[in-house]
């Protein structure tokens, strides 16, 4: 990159940085468009005509019906399996362009040869990774091009309501850019690869790991809060792009998701550009530029050593709990600050931050054992709370129908759980939340409690928008299940808008059903398919059922198999949803199909049971 003629501008200097680093790792962008090749359109191109042709031979399908299927498979890989093969060889190149790009930072020779040169810092650094964005986005957006062309050629396309692979190539190239400039701020804070490289590690392993600690020691000390980290994967990987890679492209970021990505992208490259700025050559090959990352780390892997190992402990008691905590977290403390200042020279030191740590445990621990600031007590206003949605585990739950899927069964349009909107009801939700905090209040300061059993949520939708949420546990060890969260449930259970929202059978009608398989005990599953007339009894037995509470929650099985019938109901495939279905589906226009659904009796005067004897259905 030597030049004898000196940049007149900024503009120049970027300029002719960019086309110089863009020659240079032209051969990386062409390995990755092969990789990205091989992982994508090559699959599409073995796997289409198989499926193809196994559709093809199926006589019953007509040219549209064919065609649909087709389209389906075709969906369910591009929208789903092959953006996330991109996204994994994405961010491998992100880490290995970086070391190629910016890798003279971390070597006396060559930083002191780049910035003896006639180009600013600035221009030098954008120039660099300009480059690298587009070494990355070209093959990404070749690939997603390819594979809709080959869409095209078979004649498919994507479902109507399937994620779109237009958005899934976006994502991958948001979060491209995001992992590569973080990857960048740590070259630049770094002053060797390998304290880069630990450092974007430590802070992509480190960060998640440590939100999973921290939601399960608060789900096993704080009443009413979920520690199920499936419900908080924005906030498990809000500062950990490698990880938030794969959230964005598998389940399709939210719009704040979107957001903070974007913004967070900015601030690390901002912040690269002001750093570059302040840091020193002779920073190349010292540990550190910016002491920064190396901080952050260890505060992170501290933190989840302590954690960690405390959770494994837990389960022999309370007090080892805390001997994990402070074995674990010391342990990893040194660890972490020998590789680092490869040594010991500087243990010494590094203890004034284990009492960070320390001081930062103690103030987490003793806010969630007295309740949070008050998370623990609060309920809602009755009358701002517009709807409460109530989500049981399947411990309580019947196991009847619950689950909505598009006419191609390819999406899950609805996840059915019982729904309060009249206001007494509403009322009474808020008094049954206030009696379970008193029954957790009586154990306060609160515990760490092991074994985890089942739970109630309940969802308060707010008449502002926002949305107010507690889950209740039990435990076998210290809270009852029978006086603990069985009373609660009983209450609902008790509540006609609540059976009614339970199951999707009262909001269908008769001819929907296909076929009844039923099982007693005394002999072998027989199926049956009910006639228009039989379908409307059957279905206004089995509401009354629910409505007498004579469908059996798993709770209430018996161990006899003797006593108990077993209903398997089937419906028939792609339903045109009546009005009170539309409506709980909110809108959606097409048609749908649904799951199974399958119901137990212990009881012979339920109506059901009654009314399969009468017909000579069950002996």
């Amino acid at each position: 990159m030597t030049s004898t003629t000196s940049c007149l501008n900024r503009f120049s200097q970027f300029r002719r940085t960019y086309f110089w680093s863009l020659r240079k790792n032209i051969g990386m962008a062409v390995l990755l468009a092969l990789l990205l090749f091989l992982a994508n359109p090559l699959i599409l191109l073995i796997s289409l005509p198989g499926e193809a042709a196994a559709i093809a031979r199926n006589t019953d399908l007509t040219q549209a019906e064919r065609t649909e299927s087709l389209s389906r498979s075709y969906t369910n890989m591009v929208g789903g399996l092959l953006p996330a093969f991109a996204v994994a060889i994405v961010l491998l190149f992100c880490a290995i362009l970086c070391v190629l790009l910016f890798g003279y930072l971390q070597k006396k020779r060559s930083v002191d040869l780049y910035h003896a040169m006639p180009v600013g810092r600035e221009a030098l650094l954008l120039g660099r990774w300009c480059a690298g964005i587009t070494v990355l986005f070209v093959p990404v957006l070749l690939d997603f091009i390819s594979m809709r062309m080959i869409g095209a050629a078979y004649g498919v396309s994507v479902t109507d309501g399937a994620k779109s692979p237009l958005i899934s190539m976006l994502w991958v190239l948001l979060m491209g850019a995001a992992a590569f400039t973080f990857c960048l701020f740590m070259m630049v804070c770094a002053g060797t690869t390998l304290d880069a490289v630990l450092s974007a590690l430590g802070v992509n392993v480190g960060y998640p790991l440590l939100i999973l600690c921290v939601y399960t020691v608060a789900g096993m000390l704080l009443p009413g809060f979920s520690a199920n980290i499936a419900d908080h994967l924005t906030v498990a990987t809000a500062f950990a792009p490698f990880a938030a890679a794969f959230v964005a492209v598998l389940r399709i970021g939210s719009a704040w998701f979107l957001l903070w990505w974007v913004a967070l992208t900015a601030v690390l490259l901002a912040g690269s550009v002001l750093l570059y700025r302040r840091r020193r050559s002779e920073s190349a090959e010292d540990n550190f530029a910016f002491p920064l990352p190396k901080l952050l780390v260890r505060f992170l892997l501290t933190a989840v050593g302590g954690l960690g190992f405390g959770l494994v402990l837990n389960g022999a008691s309370d007090t080892a709990f805390f001997i994990g905590v402070l074995c674990g977290s010391l342990a990893t403390h040194v660890i972490v600050e020998v590789i680092y200042s490869r040594g010991f020279h500087q243990m010494k030191k590094s203890f004034a931050w284990y009492g960070v740590f320390a001081v930062v445990f103690v103030a987490f621990f003793g806010a969630l054992c007295t309740g949070l600031f008050g998370y623990d007590t609060r309920v809602p206003d009755a009358s701002q709370v517009e709807s409460v949605s109530i989500d049981a585990d399947s411990y309580w739950s019947g196991s009847g129908s619950q689950t909505v899927y598009d006419e191609s069964f390819g999406n899950r349009i609805l996840a059915l759980s019982p729904t309060i909107r009249q206001e007494e009801n509403i009322k009474a939700v808020v008094g049954i939340q206030q009696e379970l905090i008193k029954k957790y209040r009586a154990r306060y300061p609160y515990c760490l409690k092991t074994n985890q059993g089942n739970g109630l949520t309940l969802s308060y939708r707010m008449k502002d928008g926002s949305v107010f949420k507690r889950t209740y546990r039990s435990y076998t060890d210290q809270m009852n299940l029978e006086s603990m969260l069985k009373p609660a449930y009983d209450k609902l259970n008790g509540m006609k808008e609540f059976v009614e929202s339970e199951d999707l059978v009262f909001y269908l009608s008769p001819e929907n059903f296909k076929s009844i398989e039923i099982y007693n005990g005394k002999s072998s599953s027989k199926t049956f398919v009910p006639d228009a007339q039989q379908a409307a009894q059957f279905q206004n037995a089995l509401e009354q059922d629910f409505l007498d509470g004579k469908v059996n929650r798993r709770y209430e099985m018996t161990q006899e198999p003797e006593k108990y019938l077993d209903i398997s109901l089937d419906y028939q495939e792609k339903i045109e949803p009546g009005e009170k279905m539309r409506t709980l589906l909110g809108g959606y226009k097409g048609k749908i199909n649904l799951n199974g659904g399958n119901y137990s009796f212990t009881d012979e005067s339920a109506a059901t049971w009654k009314l399969l004897k009468q017909w000579g259905w069950v002996e």
